[in-house]
């Protein structure tokens, strides 16, 4: 009976994970990034937008720095991979891998290609 109650807790949570995920990732999101290197703390505003089976990313930062990338969300992992370059400095160009959080935040940890250190990014959806 343990086993049972057990593996039925197991499944009602993950369920219910599932259940209170976002569907949909697109929107406007404020964001902090530490960046490698410097580990400066930044700021930026970002826009998801589904653009067929993908979706595109363009985000600003608060020293003007643009990035503008392209990202794949798998609903069932509630994980986004993006890659986005800063089209002013082409070493800026970089990955990432996110977790889409239940209440539609966004944490994810990212770097340069070419880079030995990892940064962290985390994003709020703004309301509507």
């Amino acid at each position: 009976m343990k086993t049972y109650l057990r593996a039925m807790i197991l499944f009602l949570a993950m369920n219910s994970f599932a259940i209170a995920s976002p569907t949909n990732i697109e929107g406007a999101y404020i964001c902090k990034s530490i960046e490698i290197g410097s580990h400066q703390l930044y700021t930026a505003d970002a826009i998801l937008k589904k653009t067929g089976e993908v979706y595109s990313v363009d985000s600003k930062f608060n020293d003007g720095s643009t990035y503008h990338g392209t990202g794949i969300y798998d609903p069932k992992k509630h994980v986004l991979a993006i890659v986005a370059i800063n089209p002013n400095n082409p070493d800026e160009t970089g990955v990432s891998i996110d977790d889409v959080h239940a209440n539609g935040s966004i944490e994810g940890k990212w770097t340069y290609l070419g880079k030995t250190e990892i940064g962290k990014i985390t994003c709020i959806k703004r309301s509507v």
